[in-house]
């Protein structure tokens, strides 16, 4: 009797410092004003999933509605060429495209 009276006092405390615990961070915490502002533009940029069963927002199903997204610069010409010669330099290239092995696990 006494040992189950320990262990529900434990469990207690140990439940009550766990709440505190996780409740203890207000600066991360948001309001519901920019929690909203947030879930609006989120509807304007299409970015919302709308169908729940194959997770598609709606910017995929209907991408003509929304602006287009800002790509990415990508590497040039130059740079891809250079670091494909570093890599050949280094034997990072694949030899053996079965097994993936790079030259450089062929002959260390």
């Amino acid at each position: 009797m006494k040992n189950a009276r320990i262990s529900v006092l434990a469990l207690a405390l140990s439940t009550l410092v766990a709440g505190q615990a996780l409740a203890a961070d207000p600066a991360v915490a948001k309001t519901r004003e920019q929690v909203r502002a947030e879930y609006i533009q989120a509807q304007r940029n299409g970015d919302v999933i709308v169908n729940g069963e194959i997770g598609l927002t709606a910017r995929q199903l209907n991408p003509g509605l929304y602006p287009a997204q800002a790509s990415a610069q990508g590497k040039s010409r130059g740079e891809v060429q250079a670091e494909l010669r570093e890599a050949v330099r280094n034997g990072a290239v694949v030899a053996v495209a079965e097994s993936g092995q790079t030259r450089s696990d062929l002959d260390p």
